[in-house]
């Protein structure tokens, strides 16, 4: 019983979302962001060292200008992904937008399959919806299946409906094997702290050794797929842009670790040009490297 009423209160929040106007949606994200940092203190003391860390020289000014935006980034991206449920494809089509779709789409054409990092900067929610828009049924990931059964398969509904093909994670090999079979993408949002810290890799992100998860670097290379890097930005409230990267089209012929340096490098520069539109609440350097590696 208490699933099912979990459900309804989903589906009623959906309903609410898809006829509420943006700008209202915006207000309750505002007030959504003031009660996250001053009241509720969400993970305030994890941001707080995440930005010091990246910003050392910042003063008391900027560091709270850039805390102050990231909750209502928080805020926004969440209530933008409840609204996302059932956003007009025409309307996603206004809001998140491409500059170079063709740097991805070529390979497609040219009968290639590429891994697809992108990092928790902007909107990934969209970004999802917005890929299998782009190109329907080439765009593949995995997904963290829900306790609460009717609420993962509304949402993997709502998520796969542009034509994003989503598996749960578990069935990876499954994806790999539909992976090589198509001209696609494996998409990934690699820039969480990895579960294994020895089977991470170990490279300099904001001049600190950082663990970052190995698909990226793994799949490219076992399966000669080139790398591409999707950065994205905020151009206005409500309004994403996103540019495709190319970071090895011979990933086979890359030293080790290259490949995740490249992805770091290339996340630290999306970041620090806009550094409020990060996920800074995650714990991204809680894990040190195991001694096991480091002379490695």
């Amino acid at each position: 019983m208490a699933s099912y009423i979990s459900y309804i209160i989903v589906r009623i929040g959906k309903t609410l979302f898809a006829v509420m106007p943006f700008k209202l949606m915006y207000l309750l994200s505002d007030l959504m962001a003031l009660v996250l940092r001053y009241v509720v203190r969400y993970r305030l003391e994890t941001s707080e060292e995440n930005m010091r860390r990246v910003f050392p020289d910042a003063s008391e000014y900027e560091m709270n200008k850039y805390l102050t935006e990231s909750y209502r980034n928080f805020s926004d991206i969440m209530l933008e992904t409840i609204k996302g449920f059932s956003i007009p494809i025409p309307q996603l089509e206004g809001r998140f937008s491409f500059t170079n779709p063709k740097v991805l789409l070529s390979y497609f054409e040219q009968g290639q399959s590429v891994v697809l990092t992108l990092g928790h900067t902007g909107n990934w929610e969209w970004a999802g919806l917005a890929l299998g828009n782009l190109a329907p049924g080439q765009i593949l990931c995995v997904y963290h299946r829900l306790k609460n059964n009717r609420i993962d398969q509304l949402i993997l509904e709502e998520r796969s409906r542009t034509g994003l093909v989503l598996y749960p994670k578990g069935e990876t090999v499954k994806l790999l094997k539909h992976l090589s079979g198509i001209n696609g993408a494996m998409m990934l949002a690699a820039d969480q702290s990895p579960a294994n810290a020895e089977a991470a890799k170990w490279v300099r992100f904001f001049n600190v050794e950082t663990g970052f998860a190995p698909g990226p670097e793994l799949v490219s290379r076992r399966f000669e797929y080139p790398l591409i890097h999707m950065s994205m930005k905020r151009t206005r409230r409500g309004f994403y842009e996103a540019t495709f990267h190319t970071l090895s089209d011979h990933p086979e012929l890359e030293e080790k670790n290259v490949l995740s340096q490249r992805y770091a490098e290339a996340l630290e520069k999306e970041i620090l040009s806009a550094p409020p539109n990060w996920l800074w609440s995650h714990k991204r350097w809680k894990r040190k490297k195991p001694e096991v590696l480091k002379n490695r």
